[in-house]
């Protein structure tokens, strides 16, 4: 006969089972109320910290274009900038503070650069901080050495580090390398004329016209020695992850979708945004005209993009290329219609072409040719009809195109119909015009 004990374990539970049943229970309920409670405050923290970012950018924006648009100096206020009021601020402008405490900072100075480091807190004390620089108009531009009524086109090439001066470059190579130098377009430069980040080791860029680059890589600027770019028409930076190192200048309208910003733009007209740019640093879009971008778009790329009245901007060099001197000129100063030796050179004559060749004379083959002065009334070409080792010195046809076919090339050109590189591989280095042109007297255009 089963005891009474047995039987009701048979039929439920002990006093300790349900004891451990619940002990449980309550766990596994507390535990998931601190998750969701974990989650709730999670999902209120990152609102909040969205809410105070979109804040800080608008207040960082309004500053950006106060100080950037104001002539005399000015005042800020604290009421002024707030948009929540459930938001509180610390401001740090240069070495002044504005908070509820102290309600205005007076006498700001928009020619000076403007430190800002900026801390806005929620009722729930989440916090926010921005630390940046706002330039002043004094610092905003980079002052291009013009031409003016007594400069020649000489002191302008050498004074301001020219590399090429023509109405094209088109540049099948691998590399242009101009630290502090110069490139003149009198004409438009787009996607086809450039390979890849040719132009991306060349500090300064003047286009007398349009440029559009879509597709490819194809970049403006050097990032160790950062100059200006100056487009007088319109600029397109579309398609492509290019890089852009040093100021921009736009006399005309901008467009920009995937390029990588590292300085500063000036438009003297309307902005067009596409979907993936990026503005590094502090760098900023200043425009005059209209501003089109797709809809629900970053407000961290809108905080940058600024509307004024006026912009700074540069002009490209508008020297006409000098005539030709005499021809008893290039013979009184050493020219010849034949090449003699492969080293320190002055060659005068119309549409002239050197090649590679076999040099009985020495019993070498001849594929390098160092420290040449070539002008012609016509085109010049080096290695037209075989592929040229290495070529140094300048090369001057005011009349016509320069090609060249080789390797390497340092020196610099001078041409009316441009400067066209149609080997792939090419590197090309800047040289300055006083290496190969001592002075004024000796140069082989018309003052």
């Amino acid at each position: 006969m089963m005891s009474e004990r047995s039987q009701s374990a048979e039929n439920g539970f002990t006093l300790v089972e349900l004891l451990a049943v619940l002990a449980i229970a309550s766990l596994v309920i507390g535990l998931g109320y601190n998750v969701l409670l974990s989650v709730i405050q999670y999902n209120d923290t990152t609102q909040s910290n969205i809410r105070l970012r979109q804040e800080a950018n608008s207040i960082v924006s309004v500053l950006k274009a106060q100080h950037l648009e104001e002539v005399n100096e000015y005042r800020v206020c604290y009421d002024e900038l707030l948009s929540e009021g459930n938001i509180v601020m610390d401001l740090g402008l240069n070495t002044n503070m504005l908070n509820q405490d102290n309600e205005c900072v007076e006498d700001i100075n928009p020619t000076a650069d403007l430190s800002v480091v900026l801390t806005i807190f929620d009722r729930e004390n989440n916090s926010f901080t921005v630390e940046t620089t706002i330039k002043g108009r004094a610092t905003q531009s980079i002052v291009l050495e013009r031409k003016d009524e007594n400069q020649d086109f000489y002191d302008y090439l050498r004074d301001n580090n020219v590399f090429i001066y023509g109405s094209q470059f088109v540049f099948e190579g691998n590399q242009v390398n101009g630290p502090n130098a110069s490139i003149i377009i009198q004409g438009d430069l787009d996607t086809s004329q450039v390979n890849g980040g040719a132009l991306n080791n060349t500090s300064n860029l003047y286009v007398n016209g349009d440029v559009f680059f879509d597709r490819g890589s194809a970049g403006f600027g050097s990032q160790n020695t950062p100059g200006q770019i100056v487009v007088n028409g319109d600029l397109t930076l579309w398609s492509g992850r290019r890089k852009i190192y040093g100021d921009v200048y736009v006399n005309g309208n901008f467009r920009l979708k995937d390029a990588e910003i590292h300085g500063n733009v000036y438009v003297n007209g309307s902005v067009e945004l596409g979907w993936t740019p990026t503005l590094v640093g502090d760098s900023a879009i200043y425009y005059t005209g209209n501003l089109v971008h797709p809809s629900s778009y970053s407000q961290q790329i809108l905080s940058k993009v600024i509307k004024q009245q006026n912009v700074a901007m540069e002009s490209v060099p508008d020297f006409e290329l000098p005539a030709l001197r005499e021809d008893n000129w290039y013979t009184e100063h050493g020219f010849t219609k034949t090449i003699k030796g492969n080293e320190n050179v002055k060659l005068f004559g119309v549409n002239i072409q050197i090649d590679s060749h076999y040099n009985a004379n020495v019993g070498k083959y001849i594929d390098s040719f160092t420290n040449f002065t070539i002008v012609s009334k016509g085109d010049i070409t080096i290695g037209g009809n075989s592929w040229i080792k290495k070529f140094s010195g300048i090369l001057i046809a005011p009349n016509g195109r320069v090609t060249f076919n080789g390797a390497s090339f340092e020196g610099m050109v001078i041409s009316r119909d441009g400067f066209y590189v149609v080997s792939g591989g090419t590197i090309i280095e800047f040289r300055q015009i006083g290496e190969y042109i001592k002075n004024e007297v000796d140069f082989p255009l018309q003052p």
